[in-house]
C-alpha cells in the first residue's frame, strides 16, 4: 500500500506529504478497528472464547496474548466482558475513503511518452520536483525556435541549448525521413 500512496497520492521530493497520507491512513485505520471491536461477555462458566481472528493466530502459529487476573483481586475490579480486536485490511478501497480519489495517474506518463516527439524532463517546482513533458514538432518556417506556455528562463534555455545540439549533429543523425529544420 505503500508504494500505492506514493504513486497515486504524493510527487515531492521529500517525503513529508507522503508521511502525512500515512498518517492519515494510520489514524483512519485505528478508528475502524476500534469501531468494529467485540465485546464479549465473560461468565464463571465459560469453557473457551473463540473467534474467526484468534482461530486465524492459532491456524498461523502467531502468539496470543493473554491476560491473567491473580485470585487475590476483588472480583467487582474484573470487567464482565472481553475485547476483541477484528481483523482490518487496508486495500485500494480503503485508500480512496481515507485519502480520497488517486491525484496522480502513471498512466498519463505513458501514453503521452508513446507518441512521436514527447519527451520527459524533470522541474523543480514550489512543491519540490515534478515530471513535465515537453513536446516538439516540425513546422513550415524559418527554423526558429517558438516556445509555448509560461516557461521560466532555464527551460527556455535549455530547449534552445537542444535545438543548437540538433543542428550541430543533424549530418551524423540518420533520420527515417528527409531532412528538414527541426521546431520544438
Amino acid at each position: 500500500m505503500v508504494k500505492l500512496i506514493i504513486q497515486r497520492y504524493t510527487r515531492e521530493a521529500g517525503v513529508r506529504n507522503l508521511e502525512r497520507n500515512l498518517a492519515a491512513l494510520a489514524r483512519a485505520a485505528a478508528v475502524r478497528v476500534v469501531e468494529q471491536e467485540q465485546v464479549v461477555p465473560l461468565n464463571k462458566g465459560m469453557q473457551g472464547i473463540s473467534t474467526p481472528l484468534l482461530e486465524n493466530r492459532l491456524a498461523d502459529g502467531t502468539g496470543v496474548e493473554v491476560d491473567l487476573i491473580p485470585m487475590s483481586v476483588n472480583s467487582q475490579n474484573i470487567s464482565n466482558t472481553f475485547r476483541i480486536a477484528s481483523l482490518l485490511v487496508v486495500d485500494e478501497t480503503m485508500l480512496e475513503k481515507v485519502l480520497g480519489p488517486p491525484r496522480f495517474d502513471d498512466s498519463e506518463a505513458a501514453e503521452r511518452v508513446a507518441s512521436p516527439g514527447v519527451s520527459v524532463g524533470l522541474v523543480w517546482t514550489a512543491f519540490g520536483g515534478e515530471v513535465q513533458f515537453v513536446e516538439a514538432t516540425e513546422m513550415v518556417g524559418k527554423g526558429e525556435l517558438h516556445l509555448t506556455g509560461q516557461l521560466g528562463d532555464v527551460i527556455k534555455e535549455s530547449a534552445q541549448i537542444a535545438l543548437t545540439w540538433v543542428n550541430n549533429h543533424i549530418s551524423g543523425l540518420t533520420f527515417p525521413i528527409a531532412l528538414t529544420v527541426l521546431c520544438l
